[in-house]
């Protein structure tokens, strides 16, 4: 059986188009966040996205933010995570958020938060 948590309602009706660059400096300025600053060392599904991607580790829990063009691919982008078990999938506007386990609440909203444009 595969085990796999969606956000229920996040990025529904959502068509914000975040940038990778601004969401990143605000990233690294969270005092729980580590943020790889390898932009090339994610999976292969993040690295597809046309407007690239961010490894980070917040607590100790592992996210990948993928940037896509627009909200289609962002959804084909979550499609594709939606394979693997148990992965925590955030939708938001172009942007999906791929937690390795469940975030704590403040790490979640201060990640979602930097979503910048």
């Amino acid at each position: 059986m595969i085990s796999i948590a969606v956000a229920a309602g996040c990025g529904r009706g959502d068509t914000t188009s975040y940038a990778i660059d601004p969401t990143a400096e605000c990233l690294a300025s969270l005092p729980d966040v580590e943020l790889d600053p390898d932009r090339s060392n994610v999976d292969y599904i993040a690295a597809e996205a046309d407007g690239g991607a961010l490894r980070l580790q917040a607590s100790g829990v592992e996210a990948i933010l993928s940037f896509a063009r627009d909200t289609k691919q962002a959804e084909g982008i979550k499609e594709s995570y939606s394979e693997f078990p148990g992965v925590l999938l955030v939708l938001k506007g172009n942007v999906v958020i791929a937690w390795t386990d469940e975030p704590s609440d403040d790490n979640a909203d201060a990640v979602a938060g930097c979503l910048s444009s």
